[in-house]
């Protein structure tokens, strides 16, 4: 007879550690961790700190054998835990319920009625009983199928990870709280977890909430839990139990304080935490959450918000655990061992936040992922209760209530129609080209442009052009672009942009050959202008052959006067590759609709990067290297000092069919410009609105 889950580890003569496997590190948490237990509340407060006291004291390894909690009932399923009078006493809404039993794989998809799986809103809980039928510990009681054979048929999967995309009000924390529950009843049901699991005897095991500050945790993800703790009948009978035995052998064998709970017999320990990726490295833990995820817009280089760091390093955390459950399951066919579980649930605040990246990401099998808008999660509101949100402000009741987010949380342009107003179809981006690896001598992988085509200059004109340079994380952009007098516009002509790849940066000297000095042999540009990172170099090369160059930081008052031009239709975008609409959706994966597209991309990228207020900074998870090469160049086209040169003397001119893209590349004929005089910079700005 094949054992599976909790029946496995009772088994004593079949289970035993595994002195050749790989050992978890010794350490619980980072040497950076600082320990002041003087600090008692406020963001500052690190409830570890006190639980870390109780890690460290003497542990004796009898306690595994003190308790026999046998007479405490496991729950067969996460739907009977939660409802079940003796348990939680919780009524979960459908929805919550529908996620729990798929995340967990908790119902037989032969024996339950095939419609209501996808059906769950607003049923009563004796409905859902009457047409779901539950596993019992893994085993449908009425065919006697295991998960394990519903997963080989490929009808349900083993989960270990949530990514919620839901509106505000939803039940977000709920169902966390919910699940991190059932997480520690199943925790606490091994009779010990570190033998169970192959890990050092007695090796801690954390739960740990987090938010963007220790406060947040507290009130939005640790409290509810707390909440459905404290007042679990379950729960209850268990630290009943625990104290009988702790007074009979004179021994504490828990602690339930207002931050953290101890289980000192199972070496569990339950709390939150704020999100400092160095004190989240080097636990073990069972279960995590992070609260609003979509919400951390820290930097590649935040030790506290950045949303990748975070999760990176809470993930890293549950590999033991989760390592030794496919190991049981793979080779001991064991299908009901509790895995370790990342939930986290959140709001979206732009396009491209974590929580919309991990939505969309379908390439990790184990991760069950939804995005749901408020009414359609919670029975309890409806559309139209909300209908004056939306009348007052129809872009953040999007964004919280329909989990519809716009492309920046911040948004240096808010209203996606002002961007589409400056778009004029009947041209395209006028250059073509390829991206190309190639070894150097060293063996070392560039990326190259090659086969680069342009169209030809209009004659009478003066160019410029602005280049933002990228080396191994960000693009390399060059834009050109000129005023045309009679419209009053700046508009841009060609876009050129490398983005570098895994090992392989862009080799900047085939920029300059390839492009930038064909562009300046054949047009005439009358000035280069770079972002001042890595530019020098190019500059003084650019001016030894005569051609005037110079670095410039952009500042915010330019970004304000591009802002202006945008509004009154000053400026002036070809046609993109992929139609708007599709560039504006939240669903669209940004690294697949970008990808051999400039022009999308730049728009994408206007659309996506944040006003901080004293600067313009890139968009959550994307790249701003177009948006600021093009802005490079418009902030010197609309200049008073560089009127003259660029607005001045312009001929009528036309130009031929765009050369458009040979391999997925842009197609289109450009438009015809005309140019006449401009004198002063107010009469471009001063005029149309849309």
């Amino acid at each position: 007879m094949k054992l599976s889950g909790f029946d496995e580890y009772l088994d004593e003569g079949k289970l035993h550690l595994d002195e050749s496997s790989d050992l978890p590190e010794l350490a619980d948490a980072d040497d950076d961790d600082t320990l002041d237990v003087s600090v008692t509340h406020g963001d500052s407060y690190d409830p570890f700190a006190l639980v870390k006291r109780a890690l460290d004291s003497d542990f004796d390894s009898s306690v595994f054998d003190m308790v026999d909690d046998g007479d405490l009932p496991l729950a067969k399923n996460w739907l009977e835990f939660c409802a079940g009078p003796s348990f939680l006493n919780v009524k979960p809404f459908p929805k919550q319920i529908k996620f729990g039993l798929e995340f967990f794989a908790d119902y037989c998809p032969d024996c339950t009625d095939p419609k209501i799986m996808d059906e769950l809103f607003d049923q009563s809980l004796q409905e859902i009983y009457d047409r779901v039928q539950t596993l019992h510990r893994g085993v449908c009681p009425k065919c006697h199928k295991t998960r394990l054979d519903f997963v080989k048929e490929g009808k349900l999967r083993f989960y270990n990870e949530l990514a919620g995309c839901a509106g505000q009000r939803s039940g977000k924390s709920v169902w966390v709280a919910l699940t991190a529950n059932y997480q520690l009843h199943r925790y606490l049901k091994l009779p010990n977890p570190s033998y169970y699991f192959n890990l050092l005897p007695g090796q801690t095991l954390h739960m740990t909430f987090v938010a963007i500050t220790y406060g947040q945790a507290e009130d939005t993800l640790w409290q509810p839990f707390r909440d459905q703790y404290d007042r679990s009948p379950w729960f209850l009978e268990y630290n009943k139990l625990l104290d009988h035995y702790g007074s009979k052998y004179g021994v504490e064998l828990y602690e339930t304080k207002d931050t953290y709970l101890w289980y000192d017999h199972k070496r569990l320990t339950c709390y939150a935490s704020g999100p400092d990726k160095r004190k989240l490295r080097g636990r073990t833990r069972f279960f995590c959450s992070v609260d609003e995820l979509g919400w951390f817009h820290g930097t590649d280089k935040a030790v506290k918000l950045n949303p990748d760091q975070v999760c990176q390093a809470l993930e890293r955390s549950l590999r033991t655990i989760r390592s030794a459950v496919e190991k049981k399951r793979n080779t001991l066919q064991q299908f009901d061992a509790p895995d370790a579980v990342f939930a986290n649930i959140s709001s979206p605040s732009a396009a491209n936040d974590k929580i919309m990246r991990l939505v969309r990401d379908t390439s990790i099998p184990t991760r069950y992922a939804f995005h749901l808008p408020t009414w359609e999660m919670n029975p309890e509101i409806t559309r139209e209760s909300l209908e004056s949100e939306f009348m007052d402000n129809p872009v953040d009741a999007e964004r919280d209530y329909g989990a519809n987010p716009p492309l920046s949380d911040a948004p240096f342009i808010s209203n996606p129609e002002v961007l589409r107003a400056i778009i004029d179809t009947s041209y395209k981006n006028g250059c073509a080209y390829d991206a190309a690896s190639v070894l150097d001598k060293t063996y070392q992988a560039t990326l190259h442009i090659k086969n680069f085509h342009f169209e030809p200059a209009l004659p009478g004109i003066n160019y410029i052009i602005g280049i933002d340079t990228g080396y191994t994380k960000n693009a390399f952009a060059v834009v050109l672009q000129h005023f045309d007098a009679g419209r009053k516009a700046c508009i841009l002509d060609a876009v050129v942009e490398i983005r570098p790849r895994e090992g392989c940066p862009v080799h900047f000297p085939s920029m300059f050959s390839a492009v930038v000095e064909p562009l300046v042999a054949k047009y005439s540009v009358a000035l280069v202008v770079f972002d001042k990172w890595q530019s020098i170099d190019f500059q003084q090369e650019l001016q030894d052959k005569g051609t005037k160059a110079l670095r410039y930081s952009l500042k915010h008052e330019d970004f304000s006067i591009i802002r202006g031009l945008i509004l009154n239709r000053k400026a002036v975008l070809p046609g993109p590759e992929l139609a708007f609409n599709k560039i504006i959706d939240p669903s669209e994966d940004y690294s697949r609709m970008i990808d051999k597209r400039p022009i999308t991309h730049l728009i994408y990228q206007i659309l996506a990067v944040r006003d901080l207020g004293r600067t313009v900074t890139k968009g959550l998870g994307v790249d701003d290297d177009i948006f600021r090469a093009w802005c490079l160049g418009v902030k010197f086209l609309v200049d008073m000092d560089y009127e003259k040169i660029f607005q001045h003397g312009a001929v009528r001119g036309k130009r031929k069919k765009g050369l458009g893209f040979i391999q997925g590349r842009t197609i289109g004929a450009p438009m015809q410009r005309s140019n006449s005089y401009t004198n002063k910079l107010g009469s471009i700005l001063g005029r149309t609105k849309s």
